[in-house]
């Protein structure tokens, strides 16, 4: 599930100081219940804190228990899911907001993949009638021209909800990463960090 929070924009950075604090909470927990037992020698006094365990993640926070002097249980990660949010919201659709987007070509595998602040319905409705421009297209609408290929405009998919501009541009950028036959410009992703490839890569 960590892996979904990194496909969803969250840096690492932001994931190991997120649960870095939660380890410092659950230490001052610990000290503050043990105050009572004043007579026992720090060393003796275990902490406990249960993390999930995630491949080439837990691993680098090991240097971050020992300073704490905590001792760890892992728990499997789909215990997570609850509270990470799926990205995906099958209800009214067209009135999400703060997303990132996918629209497939019905006739072969291209896709594009975008984000937009406003509502699902006022991004599609301007796609489309950006194809009707004939001055500085888009890359659907050179799609659209150069192959005359249609999209599927009724099967748009939301790949992630986001309020915050910054975490939805990255989530924009590593799905256009993730695309096997995407129609965005290489420029769309030019300030993706190079820490994210092997991410999108495995």
């Amino acid at each position: 599930m960590i892996n979904d929070l990194i496909n969803n924009g969250y840096p690492l950075e932001f994931l190991f100081n997120t649960i870095n604090n939660r380890i410092k909470s659950l230490t001052y927990k610990v000290e503050h219940n043990n105050n009572k037992n004043n007579d026992l020698p720090n060393s003796q006094i275990k902490k406990f804190v249960t993390l999930p365990y995630v491949n080439n993640i837990t691993e680098k926070l090991k240097h971050v228990y020992k300073k704490y002097n905590i001792n760890v249980a892992y728990k499997p990660t789909n215990s997570l899911s609850k509270f990470i949010k799926t990205g995906k919201d099958k209800l009214n659709k067209n009135e999400n907001n703060h997303l990132v987007y996918k629209i497939k070509c019905l006739n072969c595998e291209n896709s594009y993949v975008g984000q937009t602040k406003r509502k699902l319905k006022t991004r599609i409705n301007e796609h489309r009638a950006d194809i009707r421009k004939l001055n500085n297209p888009s890359v659907v609408s050179q799609h659209r021209i150069e192959h005359n290929h249609d999209m599927d405009w009724e099967n748009v998919e939301i790949l992630d909800l986001e309020p915050s501009f910054y975490k939805r541009s990255v989530s924009e950028m590593i799905h256009i990463k993730k695309q096997k036959s995407g129609l965005n410009e290489q420029k769309d992703t030019d300030k993706l960090p190079d820490a994210y490839l092997p991410m999108i890569q495995n």
